[in-house]
């Protein structure tokens, strides 16, 4: 059974993620009204008052590459992640956001549905894969750094504003899925 709302719209299923019943990695490029909701409640949840809203999630879902993690029995959104492509080098993409559900972090699903994700990038063509990442997000570092092989590129201090300190990283995808297979 397909995520209801996911069903009526633009999508394209990347993976369904084995061992684990009814969590599957959609890839979606329409919008519907309950799936939009469903997403910005998602973000609030995860990052709060620097969540995106309509104005930013429909621009994405239209123009970027919008993958939701999804509970297949329960029609739940259990992670997110968005990318835009680079414009002065159209091999790289961007990963815009990207977030596990709290309940499910620690148990692997992160990295498991970050290297799905990596490997669609490379069927659709990426070679390099960057990010921004809070310096203090340790268990974002982990992830990033330790599990998935990215490499600090520089450091852009006040990214955000004020002592929003971030690390801009890069992942060689071809190089990742050589080490990986």
């Amino acid at each position: 059974m397909k995520f209801k709302e996911i069903e009526q719209i633009s999508h394209r299923i990347v993976k369904n993620i084995d061992g684990i019943e009814s969590l599957a990695v959609y890839e979606v490029s329409g919008k519907s009204l309950r799936l939009l909701k469903d997403m910005i409640e998602f973000w609030d949840t995860v990052f709060g008052h620097s969540a995106l809203d309509e104005f930013g999630f429909v621009p994405l879902l239209r123009h970027g590459n919008v993958y939701l993690l999804t509970n297949e029995n329960k029609n739940t959104v259990l992670g997110m992640a968005s990318f835009m492509r680079d414009w002065s080098d159209p091999k790289m993409a961007y990963l815009f956001d990207y977030a596990i559900a709290e309940e499910l972090q620690g148990m692997s699903l992160g990295y498991e549905f970050l290297t799905i994700l990596i490997r669609d990038l490379a069927d659709l063509g990426f070679e390099t894969l960057q990010l921004t990442v809070d310096v203090n997000n340790k268990p974002a570092l982990r992830l990033y750094s330790d599990k998935i092989g990215f490499n600090p590129v520089r450091m852009s201090m006040n990214e955000y504003g004020e002592n929003e300190d971030r690390y801009i990283m890069e992942l060689n995808i071809e190089e990742y899925l050589k080490e990986n297979e």
